[in-house]
């Protein structure tokens, strides 16, 4: 998609490949391997399974469990996954959730779908408000909502509460499905992902290459620009 192509600081997951760039999220720096595919049936690098159901994406799981893992030690990261429908973005971000959490790492999560466009910040909010310790409380999330708040405000309380959190542990924002995304979630996450470079918050987001919009264009952009990982998940063959 246009949307995600061809930043020369973002790395690079296609046709199997990890195409590492010279610096990550706002400069750490990423692993130099090259991931080779394996089959489902066998281990990947350092002993990681392939589940059957991710026949041929060895590479990009590996992908996103270090992202995961760098989490764990306190490395914030930006993760974009491509792929058309039945390409495995949700499973790929289940099992990025499934690492996360038995590394007891809070997961907020969310997927977006036609719906969301008709009501602010659905999209970012219902990931917010996820799990058994949820960023958000109801009380706010009902003041974030409030006819007549200004954008800018919500911002501002979205960064902090993220903040906030991070500081007491390390947070996994996994968002599916965000060409459904509204408007106000895009803009949310185009602010807060360089605002909170510097703290322990990672975002892993998938969604559909084409059709594509100039929301989702700029917030490609700008995520590549903060050093977003790029997994390209091409059609799985047909074995």
């Amino acid at each position: 998609g246009r949307g995600t192509a061809g930043a020369a600081t973002a790395n690079t997951v296609r046709r199997g490949r990890l195409e590492p760039a010279r610096t990550g999220y706002l400069g750490s720096t990423h692993a130099d391997e090259v991931v080779e595919h394996r089959p489902a049936s066998s281990a990947g690098p350092k002993g990681l399974r392939v589940p059957l159901g991710l026949h041929g994406r060895a590479a990009e799981l590996t992908a996103l469990t270090r992202i995961v893992e760098r989490l764990g030690r306190g490395r914030g990261a930006v993760c974009i996954v491509t792929g058309t429908s039945g390409s495995g973005k949700t499973r790929l971000l289940a099992e990025a959730a499934a690492c996360a959490r038995r590394s007891g790492l809070p997961v907020a999560e969310s997927s977006a779908d036609e719906l969301d466009a008709a009501a602010p910040l659905t999209t970012l909010l219902s990931a917010l408000r996820s799990g058994p310790r949820p960023v958000l409380d109801e009380a706010m999330v009902d003041r974030l909502l409030r006819p007549g708040v200004q954008p800018l405000w919500i911002l501002e309380q979205l960064r902090r509460a993220l903040e906030l959190r991070s500081r007491t542990q390390p947070l996994l924002v996994l968002l599916d499905d965000v060409q459904h995304a509204d408007p106000l979630s895009l803009l949310a996450i185009r602010t807060l992902v360089p605002a909170l470079a510097r703290q322990p918050v990672t975002w892993i987001l998938a969604r559909h290459p084409a059709p594509t919009t100039p929301a989702l264009d700029r917030l490609s952009t700008t995520l590549q620009k903060h050093g977003a990982t790029v997994v390209s998940l091409p059609p799985l063959r047909q074995d």
